[in-house]
């Protein structure tokens, strides 16, 4: 049995354009770090006005040069899908957390002061570890890491006014963080049942309830005039559940809808209306093509291979948007019409072409 389209977009396509969304941003936000530490490495070089001072060499810091490395790297890998986004995050964690520990133990023996670069590296690791592990042990680490700069400011008679700027900025960044990913959750899971609460559970495609906000909508725009309303139903479904049981029956379904999903175009809409009903709304076209749409539904479900070896007809009625003037009365006009496809014995459309 093939797959239903519209189940598999539930399903997987969220956290697909989710992953690839966030390996795009994290390669641009890659190579503009890498350009920034250039630039810095650059200033450091060239430091007092210009080339026409001279080069600068011992104005040089590790710093900028280890950054624009590290973001460099990250590109080629970051362009490889084969290698998760998670296991990059942490790398870059771990080798900025091992140097900037290098940075420390050389700050701790050095008899200099420490240079409030150091602190803007500590800042940056506050952010990846936050952005990165679970709050509890994001705090942990902010912790640690605090309290290490602390005691390096203080024995090396470092300026305290940054100390105090980096906690307001750590419980900035620690409130921001753990309430962005609350924030973030909360807003996926009301898609989620948004989604869930307008998708039919066993065909994946519309249900009656979006369906019908769909017909009202575009009965109250005008750039929506041309649309029209199909009403489907399967032929002698009551047949199928009797003779082959209610599991048979919902597998037929299920092709059904399938069969309905891949000949209609990008910007229709199918629906499971309701038992073997399907509605469907058709945009940008005339009564004409609305009519030879219809007849390309039924073709295609003849065309159908179903389980059992059925096989499966349907009837069809269609409504132009232009006939009527509520979601109410289009409904009445398409089921009037289906009902006359039905007694004029089944498999064909109403209104004739």
């Amino acid at each position: 049995m093939k797959p239903i389209p519209g189940l598999i977009r539930l399903r997987t396509a969220p956290g697909v354009r989710t992953e690839e969304l966030r390996r795009r941003v994290y390669l641009g936000v890659a190579a503009l770090a890498c350009l920034s530490q250039l630039t810095v490495t650059g200033l450091d070089i060239f430091q007092g006005g210009g080339f026409q001072n001279g080069l600068h060499w011992q104005a040089l810091h590790g710093e900028p040069v280890f950054g624009a490395l590290l973001c460099g790297s990250l590109i080629p890998l970051l362009l490889r899908r084969t290698i998760p986004v998670q296991w990059i995050d942490f790398g870059v964690l771990g080798v900025a957390s091992a140097a900037v520990a290098f940075a420390l133990v050389a700050a701790f023996q050095s008899p200099d002061v420490p240079q409030a670069r150091l602190y803007f590296v500590g800042v940056f690791l506050f952010l990846a570890a936050f952005s990165i592990l679970p709050a509890s042990l994001a705090a942990l680490y902010s912790a640690a890491l605090y309290f290490i700069v602390v005691a390096l400011t203080l024995l090396k008679g470092g300026d305290t006014t940054l100390l105090l700027e980096m906690a307001l900025i750590v419980l900035l960044i620690a409130h921001l963080s753990v309430f962005g990913q609350r924030v973030s959750a909360e807003r996926r899971e009301t898609q989620v049942f948004q989604k869930l609460a307008e998708t039919d559970a066993l065909t994946g495609l519309t249900n009656r309830r979006a369906m019908y906000w769909q017909l009202e909508r575009v009965l109250t725009s005008k750039a929506n005039a041309n649309s029209a309303a199909l009403l489907l139903d399967i032929d002698h479904f009551k047949q199928v559940n009797d003779q082959h049981g209610h599991l048979t029956g919902d597998q037929v379904l299920q092709c059904f809808a399938s069969a309905l999903q891949g000949a209609v175009g990008p910007d229709d809409v199918v629906s499971r209306w309701g038992g073997e009903e399907f509605l469907i709304l058709l945009s940008n076209v005339n009564q004409a093509g609305a009519l030879a749409a219809a007849q390309r539904l039924l073709d295609a479900v003849r065309r159908c291979a179903m389980p059992a070896g059925l096989h499966i007809t349907a009837s069809c009625g269609v409504a132009h948007a232009r006939e009527v003037t509520s979601a109410a009365a289009w409904l009445s006009q398409v089921d009037l019409r289906l009902y006359a496809a039905k007694h004029a014995g089944r498999d064909r459309v109403m209104p004739q072409a």
